[in-house]
């Protein structure tokens, strides 16, 4: 039986449902996963026919995506839950250091318990590399991101950490950063992918990728906010600002100002 996640289109793999019980899934529907994750990636989440999955499937069934997903959007929850299940396990994995820690984490290790994982899947597989381009097509669509996150707390429990230690933010500033934090990682992983299946990455240059988005991202989340920024934040809420711009002390009394 092969892990969640590989890339195996004869064995059962089992993975995840979003309320945490198990699923199988036959080689059958690995076939149909596998290609839809391809031809999503590589035509956008509704640039693709469920026919057109099954055709590349293999499938002499042309219904046969519908009759083991339903429809698009199910079709493209099992292909997350095919991957989820292996990237949030490496995120455990990593978040599990923290218990070991004898002092306050930074923002950082966070940011390398969400990236890493992702990062991973530049490294090169049989079947290709196409997860990162689905998921950034899937986040520009209209589907529904919510019940997505249920198949990786770790992912989830990550960004709770970050958001606690960086209280000096305006609330609505800070979470604009959280979500940017997602869809960057995801982005610019995104980006070079095609890169893994040129075989242009080796594992050198996959952790210099990651290493160099992880300092990236910290410091998106971390920088100090501008004094137009600040500006504009007090415009919104009819105050006038003081001229100046605050002292990083003073602005972590500032909870409130958006």
């Amino acid at each position: 039986m092969a892990l969640p996640g590989a890339d195996f289109r004869g064995q059962t793999v089992l993975t995840r449902d979003y309320d945490g019980s198990v699923l199988q899934y036959g080689p059958g529907e690995i076939a149909l996963i596998l290609a839809a994750e391809r031809l999503m990636a590589e035509h956008g989440v509704l640039g693709v026919s469920l026919r057109q999955v099954n055709l590349a499937a293999g499938h002499r069934n042309l219904g046969a995506a519908h009759y083991h997903f339903g429809s698009r959007e199910g079709l493209c929850r099992a292909v997350h839950r095919y991957r989820a299940t292996a990237i949030d396990g490496r995120r455990s994995e990593l978040l599990a250091l923290a218990t070991a820690a004898d002092h306050e984490l930074e923002v950082r290790f966070y940011v390398e318990a969400y990236v890493l994982p992702l990062a991973d899947l530049l490294l090169p597989r049989e079947m290709g590399c196409f997860y990162l381009r689905f998921l950034a097509q899937y986040h520009l669509s209209s589907m529904d991101v919510r019940p997505l996150q249920q198949t990786s707390p770790a992912a989830y429990f990550a960004a709770q950490k970050i958001e606690a230690l960086l209280p000096y933010l305006p609330q609505g500033i800070r979470r604009a950063r959280m979500r940017d934090l997602m869809h960057n990682a995801i982005s610019a992983l995104a980006n070079v992918e095609h890169l893994a299946n040129e075989g242009s990455l080796g594992e050198d240059e996959v952790s210099l990728i990651a290493a160099n988005l992880v300092d990236t991202l910290t410091a998106a989340l971390t920088c100090p906010i501008s004094a137009r920024t600040l500006h504009q934040i007090a415009r919104m809420q009819g105050r006038e600002f003081p001229s100046g711009f605050p002292k990083r002390n003073n602005r972590r009394a500032s909870h409130s100002v958006f």
